[in-house]
């Protein structure tokens, strides 16, 4: 019931279930779901801007992973902390977070996990505009953990990298060629043709930018995100 009000944008009555929730699991040794339940929590809080407490729920449900040996769940803990630390926090306690994830997946010696750490990692050297660094992060974590299947976000990360770069043809080529093809639902298309426009408008190609800016917008089955038609925005 959490859940489904959570992704309704139903805070307040998620916030009561997942504290109901809460009181029933500490009688238990469900740990697992223990710490579900906190993380859930922790998101409501960050939605509403509360990061202070997200982080303490955060915390709070690494000790419950632990408690059950869920290892992997430590790791996407961490990688999640580390996103909301971002935020207003000192790069230290950042790269503390992911170098605890790193340290764990290692352990486990899971590529996939690896890989995600070091797509973090080069989304917070984006993100202090340290481009170079973030550039030479992804491409080592490609070539060092090639048991992972790249998806249309690591594509898309690297495509930013080269727009803040200032490299548009190669931006633009990484994103025609290897984001568009792995593109499988409304947000990525919305994403692509968005961020399609801001690099045509940085080439000064503002025919285009409009193009994918204004003109082509997909209508969508509400139930399969697949595209069943196109409608064409007359410009005025």
């Amino acid at each position: 019931k959490a859940r489904v009000c959570y992704i309704n944008g139903e805070y307040e009555q998620a916030t009561e279930y997942l504290i109901q929730a809460e009181e029933a699991l500490l009688k238990t040794k469900e740990y697992n779901i223990i710490a579900l339940t906190y993380c859930l929590l922790s998101e409501i809080y960050i939605e509403q801007y509360r990061l202070n407490d997200a982080i303490a729920l955060r915390n709070k449900s690494r000790h419950y992973y632990e408690l059950c040996g869920n290892w992997k769940n430590i790791v996407y803990n961490h990688l999640r902390l580390s996103k909301v630390l971002m935020i207003e926090h000192p790069a230290d306690s950042v790269l503390c977070h992911l170098d605890s994830a790193r340290s764990i997946a290692q352990q486990l010696n899971n590529e996939e996990l690896l890989f995600m750490v070091e797509n973090y990692r080069a989304s917070f050297y984006d993100y202090i505009k340290e481009y170079d660094l973030a550039k030479s992060t992804l491409y080592n974590a490609f070539k060092q953990y090639p048991a992972h299947t790249p998806n249309a976000d690591d594509y898309f990360l690297m495509s930013r990298i080269y727009y803040n770069i200032g490299q548009l043809d190669s931006a633009l080529y990484i994103l025609d060629n290897y984001y568009e093809p792995l593109c499988q639902t409304h947000s990525n298309r919305e994403t692509l043709s968005l961020f399609r426009s801001e690099i045509y408008k940085s080439r000064q190609d503002l025919s285009n930018a409009l193009k994918y800016l204004d003109e082509e917008k997909w209508y969508y089955d509400e139930e399969t995100d697949k595209p069943i038609g196109t409608i064409i925005i007359p410009s005025f």
